[in-house]
């Protein structure tokens, strides 16, 4: 019962900790592009999104008003970044034998890609939204004025791409850390 009760607690904290980290990059891209376009960022704030108690929306609090395209683009650009490097990264620590597979690590993979895999499928659904939905992709439709489509159908082939990576990494993962196809066990 105690061994049950430490697996819901690291699975909790391991949550957590990816969802904190993802929002914190993602707010960084919005800040970033604001500063390479010649903004200020006063106050940058990244808080958890809808998660209680943690219920104030993520801001970059941006100077350039109306936020141009690239500002709205670049949270999730860095988050794209971000997971597809994160992968990259896995593959070849995996690849060198640097990195032990587990089953924890593997737990860890499917939460921090669910949390990704979470934001790029909102991201689709949030270019056709209206433009009182105050999300990434709605905005950049509505900025830059360009089709829904040219957002929305690039973002849902990188979802398809980065669910067949997801399911790719975790069953390697899992089949070395019990001691399959290339597992040493």
């Amino acid at each position: 019962m105690a061994e049950l009760a430490l697996v819901f607690i690291a699975v909790g904290l391991f949550a957590l900790s990816s969802c904190v980290i993802f929002g914190d990059i993602h707010e960084s891209g919005h800040a970033l592009a604001c500063f390479a376009l010649g903004g200020d960022v006063g106050g940058f704030t990244s808080w958890l999104h809808g998660v209680l108690p943690f219920t104030n929306h993520p801001a970059t609090r941006c100077s350039i008003k109306p936020f141009p395209a690239l500002v709205w683009a670049g949270g999730p650009l860095a988050s794209i970044t971000e997971w597809l490097v994160s992968a990259m990264v896995l593959t070849l620590l995996l690849n060198a034998s640097i990195i032990k597979p587990s089953h924890w690590g593997n737990v860890f993979w499917w939460i921090w890609s669910f949390w990704f895999l979470h934001e790029l499928l909102n991201e689709v659904r949030h270019a056709y939204a209206p433009r009182s939905v105050w999300e990434d992709s709605t905005q950049f439709v509505y900025t830059t004025g360009i089709n829904p489509n040219f957002v929305a159908l690039p973002l849902a082939g990188l979802f398809v791409m980065t669910l067949w990576i997801t399911w790719r990494i975790g069953k390697r993962l899992s089949e070395q850390a019990s001691g399959g196809p290339d597992g040493n066990r």
